[in-house]
């Protein structure tokens, strides 16, 4: 349900979106492709998706780490906000009314799956000489999940000027972010790349469930 939302999510941003059609239609024709590859008969999709994956990966650090280069001068202030953010007393106290454990729980489920149960299903079907090279595996996914994209998308949105709002939230704010620095062509690159991250994740999930 993450993956699907977060995909129709970027097309809100788009004049043609209707927020009560667009979804039902994009979430049909998701439906369908999923359904296609998973019958069988989209093995040349499941391929595709799957070899671009990384690359848009790699290619969504660099955009990230172009957008912080273009606004470097900012980056001190950008560091000076993250951490005085996160040892200010509100945060502190915040914390102990149970919000720090409520976004810990989100971060978690959208970033690498710590606490769900379904990454180790993953791991489980792979076919290594010993399970600790899986495990090193695993580790090495949350660090580039977490730290790498995670990072990377915190620092390019903190560093494009565009100030976080309830109609911005999630996809969208990325793609407001990345619109304010790269023009039109930001937007498109999202979409492509939620796209593709949200249909091989529903793949994976269908995977695990196979097994």
């Amino acid at each position: 349900m993450p993956a699907s939302y977060n995909l129709q999510s970027t097309f809100s941003s788009y004049g043609f979106y209707d927020p009560q059609v667009s979804p039902w239609i994009i979430g049909l024709i998701l439906a369908v492709i999923v359904g296609y590859c998973l019958l069988g008969g989209g093995k040349r999709v499941v391929k595709v998706t799957s070899f671009l994956v990384p690359f848009m990966g790699t290619a969504y650090i660099i955009v990230a780490l172009i957008i912080v280069v273009l606004n470097i001068k900012g980056l001190p202030g950008i560091f000076a906000r993250i951490f005085s953010e996160a040892f200010n007393f509100e945060a502190v106290f915040g914390g102990f009314s149970g919000s720090c454990v409520m976004f810990g729980i989100k971060l978690g489920l959208f970033s690498n799956e710590v606490g769900v149960g379904s990454a180790p299903n993953a791991s489980a079907s792979a076919e290594v000489t010993h399970p600790a090279k899986q495990g090193l595996v695993q580790v090495l996914s949350v660090f580039i999940d977490t730290i790498l994209v995670c990072s990377a998308t915190a620092f390019m949105c903190m560093s494009s000027g565009v100030e976080p709002a309830k109609e911005l939230s999630g996809a969208p704010y990325v793609q407001a972010a990345l619109s304010s620095t790269l023009g039109a062509f930001g937007p498109i690159f999202i979409t492509v790349a939620m796209i593709l991250f949200a249909f091989t994740t529903l793949l994976g999930n269908l995977y695990y469930v196979d097994k």
